[in-house]
């Protein structure tokens, strides 16, 4: 999808499109391309520099879409975008946050998380923890890490879990008894600051009772709350609960349609898995639906751009109910080792 945005943005082989830019860089800010969130945010916002020209953002400038892509770009480590996130919460352009208070209390976070990681003695303290590591101190380096997490910093939190997960020829001991328990802890840790890969992580941990007593309903809630951070496991993890009833009241329409959305805006194993989950059947049906006004390179065409990532749908039929035919569900569980 980035590659068709600079096609369109500088006319390479192409007429210059910001308006097609625009949409090419929102495709690729939806998978999850951190570079295109921060650029597309700045778009909304009407910034109008850098790679940021030459570019129309989809349905017109924005601060509440501007938000959601700040949010977006700082949940996978931008500091561009937590900066952002948390003036515009100040700014009361969040409409999720209407208290007063709240505001300054999400702000001010936001702006802690971005000094804690920058400041020089936490650089030092990372530096330390890296050496310590590859130097075989393990023990070490867990230390610095925890000491780290204690300061708030994300990192902190993603290397201490890392260090309690790793079970062979380790030194690393939890002071609980069980390092997966001291591995949760600093992994929630990470997922509270908006990590979504640390939320994809308590899902899983809350579904199968590693290192936390089982939950299903806590573990849709952090499905829901990467989902919002328009992660594509959050996703699939959300639409496949829905789907089976697990933590939540069944509702196969709304994780029909979620499906959906992740076979063209998701990652390539989100479109494996949506596609597991929706069955071979729906999707043979929904592609032969094309063939109705498609030709057959057009058809072809219309495929490698679902599969790349680089096209939307151009016409056709609908996705039958899943149900139709799961043959591939197993794939999907594969993919994100969901628990049915």
């Amino acid at each position: 999808a980035m590659a068709v945005h600079f096609k369109f943005r500088f006319g390479l082989g192409v007429e210059k499109g910001p308006e097609q830019a625009g949409l090419y860089l929102k495709a690729a800010a939806d998978m999850g391309y951190a570079n295109a969130q921060l650029i597309l945010a700045h778009t909304y916002a009407g910034i109008q520099s850098g790679n940021s020209v030459g570019v129309s953002p989809p349905g017109g400038l924005s601060d509440e879409a501007a938000l959601v892509y700040f949010k977006a770009a700082g949940a996978n480590g931008r500091l561009v975008g937590m900066y952002n996130t948390a003036l515009l919460t100040a700014q009361g352009k969040d409409p999720a946050v209407v208290d007063p208070d709240e505001r300054c209390q999400q702000a001010y976070a936001g702006m802690y998380s971005i000094a804690a990681s920058s400041h020089r003695w936490v650089l030092l303290l990372h530096a330390l923890a890296r050496k310590s590591y590859a130097e075989g101190d393990d023990e070490g380096s867990l230390l610095f890490s925890m000491f780290l997490s204690e300061l708030g910093t994300r990192h902190g939190n993603l290397n201490a879990a890392w260090l309690l997960s790793q079970q062979t020829e380790s030194n690393v001991h939890c002071w609980l008894g069980d390092n997966h328990v001291c591995a949760t802890l600093f992994t929630r840790r990470a997922a509270a600051s908006g990590h979504q890969d640390s939320m994809n992580e308590m899902t899983a941990r809350h579904l199968n009772g590693r290192g936390i007593s089982k939950s299903a309903k806590k573990a849709f809630l952090w499905a829901k709350r990467a989902a919002s951070l328009r992660s594509a496991r959050g996703t699939f993890d959300v639409a496949y609960m829905l789907q089976h009833g697990i933590g939540v009241k069944q509702d196969e329409e709304e994780a029909r349609k979620l499906f959906e959305q992740l076979l063209y805006h998701g990652d390539l194993p989100a479109r494996v898995a949506a596609l597991g989950a929706l069955g071979y059947a729906a999707v043979r049906d929904y592609f032969l639906a094309l063939r109705k006004t498609l030709s057959a390179v057009q058809l072809v065409e219309h495929f490698a751009g679902w599969l790349l990532g680089s096209g939307e749908a151009k016409g056709g039929g609908a996705l039958v109910q899943p149900g139709a035919g799961r043959s591939l569900v197993q794939v999907g569980r594969l993919v994100y080792q969901i628990q049915p």
